[in-house]
């Protein structure tokens, strides 16, 4: 956790290359301990805005009429756990004017086009347009619950996407394995992502087989993507189990990984070996003379030599979809996404019962999804996390992002990106979709509060909040926030400017104490309610956005 002292350093840091926002950085200090909630003394928001930072990527300026036409809070939980049904013009066509090339191609057209490719930065370009999309559809789509579950599941399943050949075929490990099951069904979704060219890559299995079975896709599947670490007993060989260990559902042991390894020995790619047939279009491949084919013992399931194949692989996935830890592991981090970094039991046990109760739905996930959303506790919770990265940055562009506000990342690829978001986003600490180890981004507090990761925001939205000279792009390529006419003209005065702009981004009052602080900032010395000239607004409203967007107030949901 960030303490006071390096809080306080990071502030000093920041003012010492940015001076003219001196000299109000005191109201950003954290407690001593910078325990959640970061400001304990503020009155929370309104349920609205709580749903609207959880189960999106924060309020727009219409969230309340948005809300309202839905029905209510209700009303709007389930428009959102309908995606397909709304509407979403605005940034289906911010997409289309784009270009890009990769979103909706096959597998194969990826593999031949892209991967087979030997040109950079040919092979990059799927990857890049999955992350360029990533960021349309968080700041301007209106399936705002789609985009934070998407976020989840490829933080779930995580793969590291610019890698070869994942980077080549990521289009299409978005598409069909994270966005086609994200509402729907947990072990139609395991599936996918098991036979998926993206994971057999990422976690080695494209080269398992009976004489050496690779370990790495069994282990991540227990330990990560179903029952968890929480429910490993490696003080237990097959050996030595007690009784009653595996028909108690007690967790699993260092054998089960093992036997299951060999159940996945020939699940590849046809990538034009000698066991691909001659094909190299990338798709899933079933190398039969790699499997092994004698018996097997998973979670106390003994799996019969020589089945069909395949039958070995969906048997373990049968078994871990439908275990009880694998319920606590999902409902827990669903709930700690949707609610807080230590979600309150009720919810939790309440999303795990109806995970179990609903193995074959079609929509298992969106009836576990609705059972936290309507819980008392999402609703009425705060404080209890604070934003990523990349939460934190499209939030603030939903705050500011219409209608003379733009984010439009890059799409020259001849560049690198070397002039594009990326360049200034990614060393805040959370390069979308770059996370190496098969984690997945961490999603407790404890993670991003370091005083560098705080400084490097702070540097992201100072560069975002000044426009060049122009007045077209911000200092950051692809980002225009014009502020001052985002503004009502009739706001002049330090104070009239600051209450506006509390209220456009953080939608609730903040300690008098903080708000008399901006004021000094805003006013600099002049009576706060006289008005101040264009250039003195224009000079310093960029300074105040960049302390609201850094505050604790909006680094905390």
């Amino acid at each position: 956790m960030l303490s006071r002292r390096d809080f306080l350093k990071t502030t000093s840091a920041a003012l010492a290359v940015a001076p003219w926002l001196q000299p109000t950085a005191d109201w950003l200090t954290l407690p001593a301990s910078a325990e959640l909630p970061l400001k304990p003394n503020a009155a929370p928001p309104s349920a609205e805005v709580i749903a609207m930072s959880r189960m999106a990527f924060g309020p727009r300026p219409d969230y309340a009429s948005e809300i309202s036409n839905a029905g209510g809070i209700t009303g709007y939980i389930d428009q959102q756990l309908n995606p397909t049904a709304i509407v979403d013009t605005e940034c289906d066509n911010r997409l289309a004017a784009l270009n890009f090339q990769t979103l909706n191609l096959s597998l194969t057209q990826l593999w031949n086009g892209y991967y087979r490719s030997t040109s950079y930065p040919t092979y990059y370009i799927p990857f890049w347009e999955v992350r360029n999309a990533a960021f349309i559809r968080a700041v301007y789509s209106k399936r705002q619950l789609l985009e934070v579950l998407v976020d989840f599941w490829h933080n779930h399943l995580n793969v590291q996407a610019s890698q070869s050949p994942i980077r080549s075929v990521f289009a299409q490990y978005d598409r069909d394995v994270i966005r086609a099951h994200a509402l729907g069904n947990f072990r139609a979704m395991l599936e996918a992502m098991a036979r998926s060219t993206a994971m057999l890559y990422y976690l080695d299995n494209v080269y398992s087989e009976d004489s050496g079975p690779n370990e790495n896709f069994a282990r991540e599947l227990f330990e990560l993507h179903t029952l968890s670490a929480e429910f490993y007993h490696p003080e237990y060989t097959i050996d030595n189990v007690p009784a009653g260990f595996y028909t108690n559902n007690v967790g699993y042991i260092d054998s089960d990984v093992y036997e299951s390894a060999r159940a996945f020995t020939g699940w590849s790619v046809a990538n034009g070996d000698s066991q691909s047939g001659g094909v190299n279009d990338g798709s899933f491949k079933y190398k039969e003379t790699w499997h092994d084919r004698f018996q097997k013992l998973v979670l106390g399931h003994q799996i019969p030599n020589d089945q069909a194949p395949l039958k070995d692989g969906h048997d373990v996935l049968d078994y871990v979809a439908t275990h009880p830890a694998t319920a606590t592991n999902i409902a827990k981090k669903l709930c700690r996404r949707l609610i807080g970094d230590n979600p309150p039991q009720a919810v939790v046990d309440a999303a795990k019962a109806t995970f179990l109760a609903n193995p074959a739905a079609s929509d298992q996930l969106k009836q576990v999804v609705r059972a936290i959303l309507i819980s008392t506790e999402f609703q009425t919770t705060w404080g209890q996390k604070v934003k990523r990265p990349f939460e934190h940055v499209v939030s603030a562009l939903r705050a500011v992002s219409v209608p003379n506000s733009i984010i439009q990342p890059v799409n020259t690829f001849a560049s690198g990106y070397s002039d594009a978001i990326y360049g200034y986003f990614n060393p805040i600490g959370q390069p979308l979709f770059e996370w190496a180890p098969p984690t997945g981004y961490p999603d407790q507090a404890g993670y991003w509060l370091s005083s560098n990761g705080l400084l490097k925001r702070w540097n992201f939205f100072n560069y975002a909040c000044e426009l060049n000279s122009g007045g077209t792009w911000s200092r950051i390529t692809g980002i225009k926030i014009d502020l001052r006419a985002e503004m009502p003209a009739d706001r002049t005065t330090a104070n009239q400017i600051v209450d506006f702009w509390l209220d456009r981004i953080l939608h609730r009052p903040i300690e008098p104490a903080d708000r008399s602080a901006l004021v000094t900032f805003m006013a600099q010395g002049t009576n706060p309610d006289t008005p101040l000239s264009t250039n003195t607004i224009n000079s310093r409203l960029r300074g105040l956005a960049a302390l609201i967007f850094n505050s604790p107030y909006f680094l905390e949901k």
